[in-house]
């Protein structure tokens, strides 16, 4: 049998960037050898901002991308189409108000600066337009098949020896066609926000009005002149709440807890998260001292107590709502804050101060989503409970013998979720190639162990892990080798180690140095900063 011409070369790739992934595609394509290890298939379950990172991340390390996506479009929960309010786009998505709580430079991929006309804080448009156009540039959206709905992920029959899983499909157009395909590693990238979360309460099946989660929500023009009660202590609570005051009778929002209000520009001048998350105050300053500093300077900005607000637990222990205008509408009386639920009634509903809200017209939810993987049934891979699941930096589960399948974005951040997934998913295909090695066992349950007591002491108990970006960023860039090594930049290049060293921490500081590094590009956007 003959041997295709070129088949037999190896080639080795020198540098990052879109050069180095179109690169190794062509030589995929034309069937020539990489490097030993790196002709493995990966399945990747999901085409959302954790999806089209993890493709890119397989990549740069020559594996095999085969990405499944049960929509007809890339983007999850980002993308935004005027259709989104018919109801049939996703159970989790942008309502046409949003705009990102984190700012440009902390949002962007690490080496794809967002456009300069893009303002600081980005409307969800224009943020499934940069995803788009991310997708585009590194040439992703090949490597995704549409409308395929997986249903099943389990250990292939010689898993203990090859490591390999079993990945079950149907297409969404042809129900009756299922199929089955064995993966060299699996990354789940079906996100957080897949099981919308309800609250029971008293008399809620009593209640005549409309009952609606806030993953349902998409524009405010359909509670014009109505009385609306807003539930939960989210981002997203805050931002419809603001959003129905437009055009609403009455906006109410009731909340167990209270939460932290933290405008995007708290000063005036800079983002919240590139003042909260600089290289030198988080260095200098501890970092309980920094929060009680925070926190004492949010309680003198907005009176809580007055508005029934008041946070139960300490700044950045308990609900942070970013926002500019929910101040404003409570002063005003555009949103009324209420407390805690104690029953609905045929047409309203009681708080547990004793008052009530006689003509309610509609209830929306805004109390979040559960973590839910319904296609990978053992519980030794992944819990049903997620506030079970052990995983070694938030990534590979500890209790299986091969670190051949991972989640990626499967914790929630204070911070911005579009860099997280990039440096996740970078580790993992390393670790997939053979680049990387992680610890043994018994080291990583025990960093699970130690994270998880972290965790509780900060958070309390979580169904969902939570991290700050920073120190999250720098244990992953640690593992990488992805670090500013800001001493190699002292002499050639003295106003980026200025930037470094009194800036904020931006995703392109892990695109100077170490594998797949794209140091120009990375360069020109912290001097932008």
């Amino acid at each position: 049998m003959s041997q295709v011409t070129g088949q037999l070369k190896r080639v080795c790739f020198i540098g990052g960037g879109v050069s180095r992934v179109t690169s190794i595609k062509a030589c995929l394509e034309e069937g020539m050898s990489l490097p030993t290890g790196q002709h493995k298939r990966v399945c990747i379950i999901g085409g959302g901002v954790s999806g089209l990172s993890s493709i890119k991340a397989c990549l740069e390390e020559g594996l095999r991308p085969v990405c499944f996506e049960q929509h007809d479009h890339v983007g999850g929960q980002w993308h935004f189409s005027e259709n989104m309010e018919t109801g049939t786009d996703s159970l989790c998505r942008m309502f046409s108000a949003v705009v990102t709580n984190t700012s440009k430079k902390m949002t962007e991929f690490s080496d794809f600066p967002m456009r300069k006309d893009f303002p600081t804080f980005i409307p969800a448009r224009k943020i499934n337009s940069y995803i788009q156009d991310y997708a585009e540039h590194f040439d992703l959206k090949k490597y995704v098949q549409y409308g395929i709905r997986v249903d099943d992920v389990s250990k292939a029959d010689d898993f203990s020896q090859s490591g390999q899983w079993k990945v079950t499909y149907t297409y969404a157009k042809e129900i009756s066609h299922q199929k089955t395909e064995i993966f060299d590693c699996v990354m789940v990238c079906n996100g957080i926000f897949n099981e919308q979360n309800w609250p029971h309460y008293p008399g809620l099946e009593m209640f005549q009005g409309e009952v609606t989660h806030g993953g349902n929500y998409f524009h405010c023009d359909p509670y014009k002149d109505k009385n609306v009660l807003v539930v939960g202590s989210s981002f997203s609570a805050a931002d419809i709440a603001v959003d129905l005051s437009r055009v609403a009778q009455n906006t109410y929002i009731s909340t167990r807890r209270g939460f932290w209000i933290m405008p995007r520009l708290p000063d005036g001048q800079e983002p919240w998260d590139m003042t909260l998350f600089s290289r030198p105050l988080i260095n200098w300053l501890p970092w309980a001292l920094r929060t009680r500093a925070w926190g004492n300077v949010l309680k003198e900005r907005f009176n809580y107590q007055k508005f029934d607000l008041k946070p139960h637990k300490r700044f950045l222990s308990q609900s942070l709502c970013i926002t500019d205008e929910l101040q404003n509408k409570l002063l005003y009386g555009q949103v009324q804050a209420k407390p805690s639920i104690s029953k609905f009634t045929s047409s309203g509903v009681t708080f547990t101060d004793g008052t009530s809200i006689e003509d309610l017209d509609a209830v929306i939810f805004a109390t979040g989503y559960r973590l839910k993987c319904a296609f990978i049934k053992d519980s030794q891979v992944l819990p049903e409970n997620s506030a079970e699941m052990e995983m070694y930096k938030h990534i590979f589960p500890v209790n299986i013998k091969h670190q051949t399948l991972v989640c990626i974005n499967y914790l929630r951040v204070l911070g911005s979720v579009l860099p997280t997934s990039e440096l996740q998913a970078r580790v993992a295909a390393r670790v997939f190639s053979g680049n990387l090695k992680l610890p043994r066992a018994s080291h990583m349950k025990r960093d699970v162990a130690e994270k998880k007591s972290e965790i509780i002491n900060q958070w309390g108990n979580c169904t969902v892990p939570k991290e700050f970006v920073y120190f999250y960023y720098e244990e992953l860039a640690q593992l990488l080798g992805v670090k500013p090594q800001t001493w190699k930049l002292l002499v050639t290049n003295p106003s980026l180690v200025k930037k470094l060293m009194f800036g904020p921490v931006t995703p392109a500081q892990y695109r100077l140095h170490g594998p797949h590094a794209n140091f120009d590009v990375a360069a020109q956007s912290i001097l932008d900063t």
